[in-house]
Formats: C-alpha cells, sequence, structure tokens
C-alpha cells in the first residue's frame, strides 16, 4: 500500500505540471490539484488511465442528453445530466466565465476501478462507481 501524503509530496513538482495541463483542458483549479495526484496515483498502482472528458459545453451537454432521449445511446453509459458536473464554469480575473469543470471521465480498461474509487476517496474526490459509473470522478467544493 502506497502511503499517499508521501507520495504526492515526492512528486508535489508533477502533481503541478499534471494539475495546471488539467486546467488547461478545462478543469477547475479549485480540485485541479487532487485530480492531478488522483492520475498520477493510478499510475503509481500500476493503472493505465485514459481522460475521456472533462469540459464540456453545456450545449453539448444538451446535445448528448438529447440524443439518449431520442434513442441514441451510442458512447452513452448514462442518461446525461441536465446539470452536469462537467458543465461547470469559473470566472477569470476579468470576470468572464471560462471552462472549469469539477469532473472527469478517466477509462482504466480493466477492473481496477473498486481501487481507483478507493483513490479518490482518500483524496476528498467522489465517484460514479457506487452507480455503476466507474470512469467518473468528480469534486464537489
Amino acid at each position: 500500500m502506497i502511503d499517499f501524503s508521501a507520495y504526492l509530496s515526492s512528486i508535489s513538482n508533477d502533481v503541478s505540471q499534471w494539475a495546471s495541463y488539467l486546467v488547461s483542458q478545462g478543469l477547475s483549479k479549485a480540485c485541479s490539484r487532487a485530480m492531478a495526484g488522483f492520475y498520477l496515483l493510478l499510475h503509481a498502482y500500476g493503472m493505465r488511465p485514459v481522460i475521456t472528458s472533462i469540459y464540456r459545453s453545456p450545449e453539448k451537454q444538451a446535445a448528448m442528453r438529447s440524443a439518449w432521449l431520442a434513442g441514441n445511446r451510442q458512447g452513452l453509459r448514462f442518461l446525461p445530466a441536465k446539470n452536469s458536473d462537467h458543465c461547470h464554469q469559473d470566472k477569470n480575473f476579468f470576470g468572464l466565465l471560462i471552462p472549469g469543470s469539477y469532473a472527469m471521465d478517466i477509462d482504466l480498461g480493466t477492473k481496477q476501478y473498486s481501487d481507483a474509487a478507493m483513490i479518490a476517496h482518500s483524496l476528498g474526490l467522489s465517484t460514479g462507481f457506487e452507480i455503476g459509473d466507474e470512469v467518473h470522478y468528480f469534486y464537489r467544493p
């Protein structure tokens, strides 16, 4: 078992770089370090995480929801939420809205999702594991 805090302290620069990258992809700064640490811990456990979704515009989310309701469920496992954590927006320095997702979908390609959920919970993140959406990891401020 890896001591999460000690491990993340030892790779603090990597966590910072990944956090910056995730913010550039639309993740909120509020959860970027926890999500970056989570992603790096998955690697430390020998998993091969693939990020499949971070930010979605409200328009894209609505289109995904409409497609599901119309019977087109290709690429979707669940009815997309009306108010998704993927659509959250932050305000920048000028007060303008910018992407600031509180969620990230990560495909592990294996059945190690229960281990991933345990790691996520230890970092203060929530998961969709309990409802069968094991690729969904999110932050509640």
